[in-house]
């Protein structure tokens, strides 16, 4: 038995598709006004939050370069690169 959101849905795809280009057109500026909104809302979300993000999604990449300092030795010369002279 179908849920009340299902059949919600499907009355409103029926409704979607009797529409007039006038009613399409309000209700695609209403999507494009609720998805620039949650945009913003975003942004400005994760520009308050920016410090923390950052350090959350850098926290393994230095955990990996810490442990990669720490095992390499430390006299273990650069090596050169071979010169070929003519």
């Amino acid at each position: 038995m179908p849920t009340l959101d299902v059949e919600e849905e499907q009355q409103e795809r029926r409704d979607l598709g009797s529409m007039s280009l006038l009613q399409h057109l309000e209700e695609l500026r209403k999507r494009l006004i609720n998805s620039v909104i949650a945009v913003a809302v975003g942004f400005f979300v994760a520009f308050w939050y920016h410090d923390q993000i950052y350090a959350w999604m850098s926290k393994p990449l230095k955990e990996a370069l810490s442990s990669c300092i720490r095992t390499r030795p430390s006299s273990t010369p650069i090596p050169r690169s071979p010169s070929i002279s003519i």
